[in-house]
């Protein structure tokens, strides 16, 4: 769960991060809008990876008597 909501949290830190600093330096906010673009590139092309590892391992099979289950929860048989 919390890795499906990581790419919106991170859009909102951003967002009030740039909200700040548009503030403390008294300048509209349109004259951050390509580093809020580019800070969102940079932090959700680094966070990506582990995010889909994490959403891939959730669905790693393993056999058991014959069955596939899943590697993470054995009850779970993979279909």
């Amino acid at each position: 769960m919390m890795f499906g909501t990581l790419p919106i949290i991170v859009v909102i830190i951003l967002i009030l991060f740039w909200f700040v600093v548009s503030k403390i330096d008294k300048l509209s906010l349109s004259h951050y809008v390509g580093k809020f673009m580019s800070s969102l590139i940079v932090v959700l092309f680094l966070v990506h990876p582990n995010i889909a590892k994490s959403m891939f391992l959730a669905f790693n099979c393993i056999e058991v008597d014959g069955v596939y289950r899943m590697k993470e929860n054995i009850k779970n048989v993979c279909y």
